[in-house]
C-alpha cells in the first residue's frame, strides 16, 4: 500500500472517512458482482468446451462426422464392388466372345470340309452354293464379333462412369470431413481463448477486490477509533 495514501487518510475527518468508506464499500460490492458474473461465464464456457471436445459435431456443421465416415466407408466398399463387377462383366463378355468365336470357327470349318468333300462327288455347278454358305456364316461371325465388342465397350463405359461418380462423391465427403475437423479446432481454440481471457479478468478483479477490502477494513477501524 502507498504510504502517502495512508497519510492522506489520517488527515480526513469522520464525515470524509465515512464517505470514502461507503464509496469503497460500493466498489467492493460491484466488484463482487462482477466476479460472480465472470465465474458464471467461465462455468458456461467450461461446459461449452467440454461439449466441443466430447462431441465431434460442431454447432455450425449440419452433417455428423461419424455418419460421414460411415458414408465414406460405404462409398469405398461400393466403389470396390463396382470395380470387381466391372472386371467380372468384362471377363464374362470376353469368355462369351471366345465361345461364340470358337463355335462359329467350328461351324465354318465343318462347312468348309463338307463343301470340299461334296465338291468331289457332285457336279461343279453345286460349288457356288457351298461358297454362299461359307460367306453367310462368315458374315454372322463378323456380326456377332462386332455386337459383342460394342456391348463390351458399352459396359466398360457405364462402369467407368459409375466409378468416376463414386470417386467424386467420395472426394466430396472427404472434403466435408476435413472442413468439419477444421471447424471443430477453430471452435475449440475460440472457447479456450475466451475462458483464458475471463480467467485473467477474474484474477485481476479478485486482486482489486482484496485491495479494496483492505482499504475498507482500514477505514472501518479508523471510524471506530474516532467514535
Amino acid at each position: 500500500k502507498d504510504p502517502r495514501e495512508r497519510y492522506i487518510v489520517l488527515k480526513l475527518d469522520r464525515y470524509q472517512l465515512e464517505d470514502r468508506y461507503l464509496r469503497l464499500l460500493d466498489e467492493a460490492n460491484d466488484l463482487k458482482k462482477l466476479t460472480n458474473c465472470q465465474e458464471d461465464k467461465i462455468k458456461r464456457l467450461a461446459t461449452k468446451l467440454m461439449r466441443v471436445t466430447a462431441n465431434s459435431k460442431p454447432c455450425t456443421v449440419t452433417l455428423d462426422i461419424y455418419e460421414d465416415k460411415n458414408k465414406i466407408i460405404a462409398l469405398e466398399l461400393e466403389n470396390s464392388k463396382t470395380i470387381a463387377t466391372t472386371n467380372m462383366t468384362v471377363l464374362q463378355l470376353i469368355f462369351q466372345l471366345k465361345d461364340k468365336i470358337s463355335v462359329l470357327r467350328n461351324q465354318l470349318l465343318s462347312h468348309t470340309i463338307a463343301g470340299r468333300s461334296s465338291s468331289r462327288s457332285r457336279n461343279p455347278q453345286t460349288r457356288p452354293s457351298s461358297g454362299r454358305i461359307i460367306a453367310y456364316i462368315y458374315e454372322i461371325y463378323l456380326g456377332n464379333c462386332v455386337f459383342l465388342e460394342q456391348e463390351l465397350e458399352a459396359q466398360k463405359r457405364e462402369m467407368s462412369s459409375r466409378i468416376a461418380e463414386l470417386e467424386k462423391e467420395l472426394s466430396a465427403h472427404t472434403a466435408v470431413n476435413q472442413r468439419e475437423k477444421v471447424a471443430e479446432n477453430v471452435e475449440y481454440i475460440k472457447v479456450w481463448r475466451q475462458m483464458k481471457q475471463l480467467n485473467d479478468k477474474l484474477i485481476a478483479t479478485e486482486s482489486e477486490n482484496e485491495s479494496l477490502n483492505v482499504q475498507i477494513n482500514d477505514l472501518k477501524r479508523k471510524l471506530e477509533e474516532q467514535t
